[in-house]
C-alpha cells in the first residue's frame, strides 16, 4: 500500500463524513481514524444510521447501501434485543458494506422495535431499519 492510497482513503472518509475506516487484507490490517471538522450534518452524525422524526415515531434509517445484520458476524445475539430500552449512541445492529461493518446506532432513547428488514437483506439509503418509541409506550 502506497501513501497515495492512504491519502485517497482519507479523502473518501472526509467526503462521506466517516470517522473510522478499517481495512483488513490477507497480509495486513489498517485502521484509519479522523476527527470531524466543523458541524456534522444531522444526516451524517453516525456511521451507519440517521434519524427521521415525525409526530408518530422515530425511525432509525440506513445511511448507506449495505447488507443488514442484526448482530456482529462473530456473535450469535444482537447487541440490543427488540423490546428493550436503548439510549442515544447504543449500537443496535450493523450494515455490511463489502468487507466493512458499519454500526447502526440508536439516535434517541426509548424502546427498540423488531427490525423492519430481514437478516441479510440488502438495504438502501434512507430505508427504515428500526423504530424507537418512548419508554412509556408512546411513540416519540
Amino acid at each position: 500500500m502506497e501513501i497515495s492510497d492512504l491519502r485517497l482513503m482519507l479523502g473518501w472518509m472526509q467526503q462521506t463524513q466517516l470517522t473510522q475506516l478499517t481495512l483488513t487484507l490477507p497480509d495486513s490490517h489498517l485502521l484509519l481514524r479522523r476527527r470531524p471538522t466543523g458541524p456534522v450534518p444531522r444526516s451524517h452524525q453516525q456511521d451507519g444510521a440517521s434519524v427521521a422524526v415525525t409526530q408518530q415515531q422515530q425511525a432509525v434509517k440506513a445511511l448507506n447501501v449495505g447488507t443488514f445484520l442484526p448482530f456482529h458476524p462473530s456473535h450469535s445475539t444482537p447487541p440490543v434485543a427488540a423490546g428493550t430500552e436503548v439510549h442515544e449512541g447504543d449500537m443496535v445492529a450493523f450494515l455490511r458494506v463489502d468487507a466493512l461493518l458499519l454500526p447502526v446506532l440508536a439516535t434517541g432513547s426509548g424502546i427498540l422495535s423488531e427490525p423492519q428488514v430481514k437478516t441479510g437483506e440488502l438495504v438502501g439509503y434512507g430505508m427504515t431499519l428500526f423504530t424507537i418509541r418512548g419508554p412509556d409506550g408512546l411513540s416519540v
